[in-house]
């Protein structure tokens, strides 16, 4: 077999018909800003992609990317790629898809239950308005 991809080997593809618009505007912009170098800027893409499904299939789950439908700032994106709010989104997102009647309740890593959050009101502190605003419009379940 003489297809085998070794380092230093071109690869080449075509994009899918569906290839969504900011994805296309991405690449142009990429390949305006690398020039001669745009070559190695995607194939670094492509190799930090396979690696992310590589990871994600030895773990055992699923793994999508969601578009913000606006901009956040920077303190918002540094929140976002905590662990533990990945983990409270995915919990979130994966209850909402498999039990879509029931309530949308996610439990917090080291959290108590109720009765005892009321002799212990440090247990969970708000650290920022971006937690803040998670805690009372996605975690409350008065509605």
């Amino acid at each position: 077999m003489d297809d085998v991809f070794d380092i230093s080997k071109p690869v080449s593809f075509r994009l899918p018909v569906d290839t969504a618009q900011s994805v296309q505007d991405y690449l142009n912009d990429l390949k305006q800003q690398e020039g001669r170098k745009y070559g190695s800027a995607c194939a670094s893409l492509f190799v930090s992609a396979i690696n992310d499904k590589l990871s994600s299939a030895s773990i055992g789950g699923d793994k999508m990317v969601l578009h913000l439908p606006g901009p956040i700032t920077s303190e918002q994106r540094e929140w976002l790629e905590t662990p533990m709010t990945k983990q409270i989104l995915g919990q979130w997102i994966y209850q909402m898809m498999t039990q879509p009647g029931q309530s949308s309740v996610v439990s917090l890593p080291g959290s108590l239950p109720l009765e005892q959050k009321q002799d212990a009101d440090n247990s969970f502190q708000i650290k920022n308005k971006t937690t803040s605003n998670l805690a009372m419009n996605l975690l409350n379940d008065d509605d």
